[in-house]
């Protein structure tokens, strides 16, 4: 609440007092008509003002442009989120183990992953139309028909942890493998490729395709930006920050890609040539996770320590929406085709929906 707002209703109470006292002081003197004008003016004075206080208190503290929608399935854990062209969102949700869709009006389908824990933790579109989408605990890569018919590839071993994937050249499903320091690919018949990251115990997290056509992607334990091409080829590139933490990723308006950094409370922007400069979030301990361009070419992401949502302003400063649910631990984000932003809230049980039209500039 402001400082005037809070003044008014201090008025308020004392016009409150005053008026009663007045009153009380006429109604006893048998001054009953007099006694009835301090009261009624008295009531009209006070609803002015707490009428004035509420107008100030929506100015100074508009509504959120926020809408948490719970998932039906507790303690599901959403946590990556991809866009449908109809209109609904996808995600992958890991303690559920299950994928679930939900649609622009808020209602969900579920549908359960044959491999019992599997724990599915990335998911995306491919040019196949199925849903493509990785299986942490299983070593697995799997994808799935929209009407919900599952098929499962197996990795080499459980511990190669597959995390993120996204739709890639030759049309392939792309992946990280956080447990083999690999990066996959595989047909959408389930030809498998896998190409070991140059650093060891890397951990290879987030994954997006550069504006030059190669597969970037972070590297949480390496403190590197990593990039490779359709043919395999590795390079990577250190973060000036060390134990910076790097987990979202994706391509920006201007040629460049950006990452957030979960351990520095940091934003990272680096070029195709690999040079790399930093932002910083306003607020402490933010632990920022995934990230999104939208159409305009604004970067967003979600802060899992700081429960915000937040925005690159002129690729300098962040703008903070605070998330109405308390410690609602947000992961991933993305664009839906009615241009809203849809994030997914693992604590919280919810997906989240922004309401573009209620964002400042």
């Amino acid at each position: 609440m402001s400082s005037l707002t809070e003044v008014l209703t201090v008025v308020a109470a004392v016009a409150a007092i005053v008026g009663f006292v007045g009153g009380a002081i006429a109604y006893f003197l048998k001054d009953r008509l007099r006694a009835l004008i301090v009261f009624g003016s008295n009531v009209v004075v006070v609803a002015l003002i707490i009428g004035f206080s509420l107008v100030i208190a929506r100015q100074v503290n508009p509504p959120s442009p926020i809408t948490g929608f719970r998932e039906p399935t507790s303690g599901a854990a959403p946590h990556a989120i991809v866009a449908a062209s109809d209109g609904s969102c996808w995600f992958a949700a890991t303690e559920g183990n299950q994928l679930g869709r939900i649609s622009p009006a808020g209602s969900f389908t579920e549908f359960r992953i044959p491999t019992v824990g599997a724990g599915p933790t990335g998911i995306t579109f491919n040019p196949d139309g199925k849903l493509w989408f990785t299986e942490y605990f299983a070593g697995t890569v799997g994808s799935m028909t929209l009407s919900g018919q599952f098929t499962e590839y197996r990795l080499a071993n459980d511990s190669t942890r597959p995390w993120a994937i996204v739709s890639g050249p030759g049309q392939m499903a792309w992946f990280t493998e956080q447990g083999a320091d690999r990066i996959g690919r595989i047909s959408g018949t389930g030809q498998l490729a896998e190409f070991r990251v140059p650093t060891p115990q890397a951990q290879p997290t987030a994954i997006a395709v550069g504006p030059d056509g190669n597969v970037w992607f972070t590297e949480y334990s390496g403190n590197k930006i990593g990039r490779i091409t359709p043919s395999g080829t590795i390079d990577e590139f250190v973060i000036p920050t060390p134990n910076s933490l790097p987990w979202g990723l994706t391509a920006g308006p201007d040629g460049t890609l950006w990452f957030t950094e979960y351990g520095s409370g940091k934003l990272g922007r680096i070029t195709l040539s690999g040079a790399i400069s930093e932002v910083s979030i306003p607020t402490p301990h933010s632990q920022p996770r995934g990230m999104v361009t939208d159409p305009a070419g604004n970067i967003w992401f979600v802060e899992g320590g700081g429960n915000r949502i937040a925005r690159v302003v002129g690729g300098a400063s962040v703008k903070e929406i605070p998330i109405p649910t308390a410690r609602s631990q947000p992961n991933s984000i993305v664009v839906g085709a009615d241009d809203a932003l849809w994030f997914t809230e693992e604590d919280a049980n919810q997906i989240g929906r922004i309401n573009p039209l209620g964002v400042d500039a």
